[in-house]
């Protein structure tokens, strides 16, 4: 009797890894899906829902069972007995890897022989990677694997909070290096998230991404610019401080060069952050003027959506006398009234009306 073992992280089962079984049970006698783990890395689903998700998917296949192991699959194969060793190849760099990993295994078991399988046409690109990434961005999962494995991995996306959706999405879009990414990820959360932080913290930043939303692009650079901008311009916030832009400028630039965002758009990213510091942009460059009035598009909500932010700010600088506070803050919004536009751009202009009469309720009660 052939046996044949066909070992993988399997974390998680994808279409493409299906597949490999489907052919390798028509080749074998007695098939092990084996579900290799590896305690030094970081599982997305735990060993054992893995291999229920596989129990699940090849119950019809009375020749194929499912197991896992912590240890080397060469001396797993050799301790019950197998002979064959199965591996999925999906292009020419699989092929060269998996036969490293051939010689590998053969040194270590001389009788164990490898068989490399080539994917389907229609999963040759996916991956547990790719299947990883479309979860965490939100995005649809029946075409990357099972019916069974997308409702696992669907009750598995309800525990990402949208905003990480948007954040890995964004990743997809620039083809970042996802390590550094996720990092970042933890950083901004944690910036935006310090004691202090009433008005300036991840509730400005879904306001500002919900603004952009609204707004067509022709240019995806641009798009994706705006939106690193958003993501960064207030990730260094300290009310007694007075190169807060400088500052998250610098980090972004820091950031998104390790993930491996283009040094172009680190430069357009850099530079929307350092427009917060006057909210002057620059009357030639419409993404500048854009990212500058979704800064401050708070100023044209609704009343009671205003009251709130005025008094949020005011707590972010409780640590200032009332009488100091209400003088420059009134100076703030009577240099914004004496600007002959609020707001720079075409899309935030039927706006301006409104922001105007907020900014002028709230002098009156400064005054008074």
């Amino acid at each position: 009797m052939k046996s044949a073992i066909y070992p993988g992280s399997f974390d998680p089962p994808t279409l493409g890894h299906f597949s490999i079984i489907q052919k390798a049970a028509c080749m074998f006698d007695r098939l092990v899906v084996l579900v290799a783990i590896n305690p030094d890395k970081a599982a997305f689903l735990q060993p054992n829902e893995r291999v229920e998700l596989l129990l699940a998917e090849l119950r019809t296949l009375n020749h194929v069972s499912v197991d896992a192991c912590y240890g080397l699959v060469a001396d797993y194969a050799s301790k019950h007995e197998i002979r064959y060793l199965v591996r999925g190849i999906r292009s020419g760099d699989d092929v060269e890897y998996e036969m490293k990993l051939a010689r590998h295994n053969s040194a270590l078991s001389p009788d164990l022989q490898t068989l490399l399988l080539p994917a389907d046409e229609g999963s040759q690109f996916v991956s547990s990677t790719l299947l990883r990434l479309a979860v965490k961005a939100n995005e649809v999962l029946d075409q990357l694997t099972s019916i069974a494995v997308t409702s696992r991995l669907q009750r598995v996306q309800k525990h990402y909070h949208p905003i990480y959706h948007r954040w890995i999405s964004l990743g997809i879009r620039l083809d970042v290096e996802f390590k550094a990414w996720e990092q970042s990820f933890v950083g901004l959360v944690r910036s935006y998230q310090t004691s202090g932080r009433y008005y300036h913290n991840l509730g400005h930043i879904e306001d500002c991404l919900h603004d952009l939303d609204e707004v067509e692009f022709q240019d995806e650079s641009g798009l994706s610019a705006i939106e690193l901008a958003i993501w960064y311009h207030d990730v260094v916030y300290c009310t007694w401080r007075k190169d807060n832009e400088i500052r998250s400028a610098r980090r972004a630039a820091r950031e998104l060069i390790r993930a491996g965002v283009s040094n172009e758009i680190v430069a357009d990213v850099e530079q929307l952050v350092l427009t917060t510091r006057e909210h002057n942009p620059d009357p030639n460059n419409k993404d500048s003027q854009l990212f500058s009035d979704i800064d401050v598009a708070i100023l044209s909500r609704s009343e009671q959506a205003y009251r709130k932010y005025a008094s949020d700010i005011r707590k972010e600088y409780g640590w200032v006398a009332e009488r100091k506070y209400r003088a420059k803050r009134c100076l703030v919004l009577k240099q914004l009234m004496d600007r002959p536009r609020i707001y720079a751009s075409d899309h935030f202009r039927s706006r301006e009306q409104k922001a105007r009469f907020n900014i002028q309720q709230e002098l009156f009660r400064l005054d008074g």
